[in-house]
């Protein structure tokens, strides 16, 4: 009888510890924010660095563009006109100094000409860089360039001109959790609007055709942007 008044009593003291306990609600918004706060915290930064990393891809487009767009209207592109360019890219793109340096630019005047055999060929009338280049590792050497061949013949046929423009932008998050260092890259054709070409002049008065048809810019100075060009 004893044993049994026992078990009664240590469960009816477990019931009322059991029902005492559920009854208290104390602690359970600090409970419930300890274990969703972080998961909002972690969420909060990655949607800040994806809208950060799609404003950037975005600018690096509109760059692209209007490079293009600006040098399409012109029939020809002199050092002067290129650190324009330059200019105009790094001010759509926008942030500080180190930001500038990890832009680069490469724009192409191209025309098609048609051979003896009735083949189309596809030749440089300007080169201009700036930059990183757009191929990582390629440098501005040949097999970095513009593969012109690649445009269609409906877009560029013989005795016409296409603009290029490749701009590329080593993107760093400020904050690095999510997104790291991508390489956003964007290419724009344009067709030439007051010319069936643009040719490029470095203002170089000896050389091949094609020496005086390329120029490099570099930044002389970060604060604020200043663009130097010369020929390459």
């Amino acid at each position: 009888m004893w044993s049994v008044n026992l078990i009664r009593s240590a469960a009816r003291k477990t019931r009322d510890f059991r029902r005492k306990f559920s009854d208290d609600n104390k602690g359970i918004a600090a409970i419930e924010f300890a274990l969703i706060a972080p998961v909002m915290i972690m969420f909060y930064f990655g949607l800040a660095e994806v809208s950060l990393l799609v404003s950037a891809d975005r600018k690096t487009a509109q760059a692209a563009s209007l490079v293009g767009d600006l040098a399409a209207q012109e029939p020809s592109v002199d050092l002067m006109m290129g650190e324009n360019y330059v200019g105009a890219v790094l001010a759509v793109i926008g942030g500080n100094g180190e930001q500038s340096k990890r832009v680069g630019l490469e724009l192409y005047g191209l025309e098609a000409t048609q051979n003896g055999a009735g083949e189309r060929q596809i030749s440089e009338v300007g080169y201009l860089q700036f930059g990183p280049a757009f191929e990582p590792g390629a440098g501005s050497g040949p097999q970095g360039r513009y593969d012109g061949n690649a445009i269609e013949d409906r877009l560029l046929a013989p005795g016409g001109g296409v603009v290029v423009a490749r701009v590329v932008y080593e993107y760093e998050s400020p904050y690095r959790y999510f997104v790291k260092t991508p390489r956003l890259r964007e290419v724009f054709l344009l067709k030439p609007r007051r010319s069936t070409i643009v040719e490029f002049n470095n203002g170089r008065t000896t050389g091949s055709a094609k020496q005086r048809r390329e120029i490099s810019c570099t930044l002389a100075s970060t604060e604020p942007n200043v663009v130097s060009c010369q020929p390459l």
